[in-house]
């Protein structure tokens, strides 16, 4: 449990400064390939997505600048993509009451949402989009 908690805080971090210093196209780019570099834990200890995603919300109440959801489904797909999940990110658009654009990330992994799935269904999602 501890490793995780030390791995969403390292994901958390890296797309939070990530998200800074370099266009959002290039820190997608860069978390694909550091994927592919698989985790060495990830056969040896499969990790339900539910379970990722609570170490990420947990981190993310003590990190500031990371309860953003786009920076949390970044690190969320992040991790799972190392541990040979397929993840992907969405990103949903919505009017609110005042007619202003809002928008949500939320990832699904294995036909499920693995993060910020709350108050998913008000939002329309964009294609995927793709490197």
């Amino acid at each position: 449990e501890r490793r995780l908690l030390v791995s969403a805080l390292f994901h958390l971090v890296m797309v939070m400064v990530g998200m800074w210093v370099i266009p959002l196209r290039v820190l997608i780019r860069r978390l694909h390939k550091m994927a592919v570099e698989r985790d060495r834990l990830s056969d040896s200890n499969p990790l339900p997505p539910e379970r990722i995603a609570w170490a990420i919300r947990v981190v993310s109440c003590y990190l500031p600048g990371t309860m953003n959801c786009l920076v949390q489904a970044l690190a969320t797909q992040s991790i799972l993509a190392r541990r040979g999940r397929p993840a992907r990110v969405r990103i949903g658009v919505a009017k609110d009451e005042g007619g202003q654009l809002k928008a949500h990330a939320w990832v699904e992994c294995e036909g499920k949402i693995g993060i910020g799935g709350v108050g998913v269904s008000q939002y329309t999602a964009l294609p995927y989009w793709e490197d």
